[in-house]
């Protein structure tokens, strides 16, 4: 997929010669290119001389940084996929899902109790949200 690895390289210009360090490695020019103008805005030194060059070189020679390219595109790709994956969700054959746990009438009778105040507790809050609105 990679055909051409592009090395970016940060040249300091000295009083004998030109040393040059080796910023990093991109998959195309465009990156290369954004990675320099990064570093003329954010990394200058005050006082120096400093130049870039981008070289590009096949990718026969770098294939493990290759291989980690395309390990990273497939992760990105597998999430991206993940992402758009419709969530399943659980079949419910009632309206409300039973929480009573009573084992006694008495118990029961407490349990539906109390479910029928919060359902006429929620259906007051929606009542009184809708009031506010109009």
């Amino acid at each position: 997929m990679y055909e051409t690895v592009y090395k970016v390289y940060k040249d300091y210009t000295c009083s004998l010669d030109i040393q040059s360090y080796l910023v990093g490695y991109y998959r195309s020019q465009e990156d290369a290119d954004g990675e320099i103008a990064y570093l003329r805005k954010h990394e200058m030194e005050i006082g120096h001389h400093v130049g870039f060059r981008v070289v590009t070189e096949s990718s026969a020679a770098y294939p493990d940084i290759v291989a980690a390219w395309e390990r990273e595109d497939r992760a990105r790709k597998l999430a991206e996929e993940m992402g758009m994956a419709p969530i399943p969700l659980p079949r419910i054959k009632k309206r409300w899902p039973s929480l009573f746990k009573a084992e006694t009438p008495r118990e029961l009778i407490r349990d539906f109790n109390m479910e029928c105040q919060r359902h006429n507790m929620l259906s007051f809050a929606r009542y009184i949200s809708k009031r506010r609105m109009s």
